[in-house]
């Protein structure tokens, strides 16, 4: 081997090899890190696309199936006002999701008789100190096994407090809707309406003092043109 100092010549050589290789270090770093084209894409996920859905398409949120071919729960958000109210004729459905179709001239249904149409009312709370202001709800549906329709709207649909076989309050009384509805239902499909009441008698036309109910057992009642509901009890402590 060589000993002692070398030509500088070879430091030289060895100083340029070396500049050379960080030079090439920096390049390649620099290289590395610069941003590359863009991605794009022109599929229906591309970012930013929002993906719409209908209301009712496949199995939407408070509601088992959809009003076409299933039964609609009566469980969804309420979308009626919880302001008390004196009574208006229809309230406003549970879960809109579930209100059948309107009736479609291309394809005729059958009207729905009072046979083929179930109605049904309840109260929530059952039992209520007096001056409360339950919910109440009104349910129309379709038990037949054929697909027809009906007027549901306001001027069909009342609910009513009665007092032995005194009525002591009405939807229609005191803020009567007008108006029809016509729908078409699919066998087993029904929609719920939900009225919050002020809890307190009317007259029609509200012409007297209104007041709190007395304590005693009452009954709910409710019904779709002709079509009656089996009363619910109802009472107040």
């Amino acid at each position: 081997m060589t000993v002692g100092p070398l030509p500088p010549a070879v430091y030289w050589r060895r100083r340029v090899v070396v500049l050379a290789g960080v030079a090439l270090v920096v390049v390649l770093t620099v290289w590395a890190c610069s941003p590359g084209a863009p991605e794009t894409s022109s599929g229906p996920h591309a970012a930013g696309t929002k993906q719409s859905s209908r209301p009712g398409a496949g199995s939407g949120s408070g509601s088992s199936t959809a009003p076409a071919t299933g039964d609609p729960s009566p469980t969804g958000s309420p979308s009626a006002s919880p302001t008390p109210t004196a009574g208006s004729g229809d309230g406003a459905p549970v879960d809109a999701s579930a209100v059948p179709p309107p009736a479609d001239d291309d394809e005729p249904a059958a009207h729905c008789g009072d046979d083929a149409l179930t109605v049904s009312v309840r109260v929530d709370p059952r039992t209520m100190p007096a001056g409360s202001t339950p919910a109440l709800y009104l349910t129309i549906g379709n038990g037949s096994t054929k697909a027809c329709t009906r007027d549901i709207g306001a001027d069909q649909q009342e609910l009513s407090v009665k007092h032995g076989d005194t009525t002591v309050w009405s939807s229609d009384y005191c803020d009567p809707n007008h108006g029809s509805d016509v729908r078409r239902f699919d066998p087993g499909v029904h929609v719920t309406y939900r009225l919050v009441w002020d809890g307190r008698t009317a007259s029609k036309g509200c012409k007297t003092a209104r007041h709190a109910l007395s304590r005693g057992s009452y009954s709910l009642d409710g019904r779709v043109g002709t079509k009656h509901a089996k009363p619910y009890p109802l009472t107040v402590t």
